[in-house]
């Protein structure tokens, strides 16, 4: 699955774009409303998936596309924030630095080799990475940065244990690193059982029990209507 630029009219050789590959087995379906050039939006059956390509700042986007690209990407996660029941992976090229920036609502410490919230932890420098402080993943002749980065739901962090994350540097084959994310996905969930009510012996009185005094004028009242 792939989502491109066209050329824009201009008869160049098109460039960029992000793709997916899937085992033939997994199902999922691409989210067509909010997929789009450079971001592909997939859902899962347990989790929602987004791969996206942020230009760096200042670079023109009006050939290719009717939307900006950082935009595109905060409506895919805001289409998929809302159904909470489903965690949301990201996996990005935002050409941009962080540094140990987070999120407010984030409960991660990052330590970033450089130094908006949308309800996404950067796993990126954290102990998801497993390694502190975060590996670069550009590797580029004017110096190394980190700019391609991991997201998770933070309501769903426990499907991403310690070093779930890993980077690696691939030279031969790219100027950016790898990241592979290792997500725990939940097993089927066995239904509810509530626990039965103890069951008691009836037991009979020792002793016969004395009518009371409201019992006896019950009775006798019943009693006289049945004479009337």
């Amino acid at each position: 699955m792939a989502r491109s630029r066209s050329n824009g009219g201009r008869m160049r050789r098109p460039y960029g774009g992000v793709a997916v590959v899937m085992k033939a087995s997994i199902r999922f379906k691409i989210i067509e409303e909010i997929s789009g050039p450079d971001l592909i939006a997939l859902e899962l059956e347990k989790l929602y998936l987004i791969g996206t390509y942020l230009l760096p700042a200042g670079t023109p986007w009006g050939d290719w596309s009717e939307v900006d690209p950082q935009t595109r990407f905060s409506e895919a996660l805001a289409w998929f924030a809302v159904n909470r029941s489903k965690p949301i992976a990201a996996l990005a090229d935002f050409n941009s630095q962080t540094g140990d920036e987070s999120p407010l609502s984030s409960v991660l410490t990052r330590v970033s080799s450089d130094e908006k919230d949308n309800r996404m932890d950067i796993l990126n420098g954290t102990l998801i990475e497993g390694s502190s402080p975060g590996a670069y993943t550009s590797f580029q002749p004017n110096g190394d940065a980190v700019v391609d980065y991991a997201l998770f739901s933070p309501d769903f962090l426990h499907m991403v244990p310690a070093s779930s994350l890993q980077i690696t540097r691939v030279d031969d084959w790219s100027d950016h690193a790898i990241l592979t994310l290792c997500v725990v996905m939940p097993t089927h969930q066995p239904e509810a059982t509530f626990p039965s009510a103890p069951s008691l012996p009836l037991q009979s009185p020792a002793r016969p029990i004395s009518p009371t005094e409201c019992d006896i004028l019950a009775l006798e009242t019943i009693a006289a209507g049945q004479t009337d």
